[in-house]
């Protein structure tokens, strides 16, 4: 209550006395012109991308399982349980299938979700990572049968592009930046419909030719974002108040 407080009241205070604003996709630019009522020329979007230690890397234990990944928190608004219903649907028509699960499985004070954790050990076609090095976050994405991320709420999506520039197949929900971040390069799904992502799965298991198809889409889509090039516009925005002085 307390942090929600200050946010209250420290944010409206930032946003409005701040020459230029700063955020990471249109979707989030919006947001913050509607809910604040700031003039939409003070906010430039600046992109988040992928750090170049994300690319393919062939592992010859990991090659041999069939599984998908989800990286996520079990926070409420990333949907991880539809992930998992997802998997449940999608095993009966994929022999072998498994899931992993990468991310901190301490549910803190989240509804229900200990009941969700219980469950998930209890499965064992289901394996809980918890957190990973970035070394060892590449291999699972490179050798996964696709990544799923089924998240209500994203204000850009990192771990999307990730997935991408490792040469995995996305599948994901529609929602808030995700349809921005990701276009026409992923199997998009509408986040309350478990079906939709079980359909999703098992397309991929089943056609090689869309899981081949969604990893060049991925590859081309990675390239869209670069750090330098957001570094270069942020220069450039900064420049240009210099200028006025």
């Amino acid at each position: 209550f307390k942090f929600r407080m200050l946010y209250r009241i420290l944010i409206p205070r930032v946003l409005h006395t701040s020459k230029h604003i700063f955020t990471v996709s249109d979707f989030s630019k919006k947001e913050i012109c509607d809910y604040y009522n700031v003039n939409p020329n003070k906010v430039a979007i600046i992109y988040n991308a992928v750090n170049g230690m994300f690319h393919h890397i062939t592992d010859n234990v990991l090659g041999k399982e069939k599984y998908l990944i989800t990286v996520s928190s079990f926070k409420e608004n990333k949907n991880f349980i539809m992930a998992y219903k997802a998997f449940k649907l999608a095993q009966k028509y994929v022999e072998g299938l498994k899931l992993y699960i990468i991310g901190d499985v301490k549910t803190g004070s989240f509804n229900n979700m200990d009941v969700l954790v219980s469950q998930l050990q209890q499965d064992k076609d289901v394996v809980l990572l918890g957190r990973v090095a970035d070394t060892e976050l590449v291999k699972f994405y490179s050798n996964a049968m696709a990544f799923v991320f089924p998240s209500f709420y994203e204000g850009f999506g990192i771990p999307v592009l990730e997935a991408q520039a490792c040469g995995c197949p996305v599948i994901s929900s529609d929602s808030s930046a995700l349809l921005e971040v990701l276009g026409d390069s992923a199997i998009l799904c509408n986040s309350n419909k478990e079906n939709d992502f079980a359909k999703a799965i098992i397309k991929i298991a089943q056609d090689k030719i869309m899981s081949e198809y969604l990893v060049r889409r991925g590859y081309e889509n990675v390239k869209r974002f670069s750090w330098g090039r957001s570094a270069e516009y942020i220069r450039d925005i900064i420049k240009s108040y210099d200028d006025e002085y």
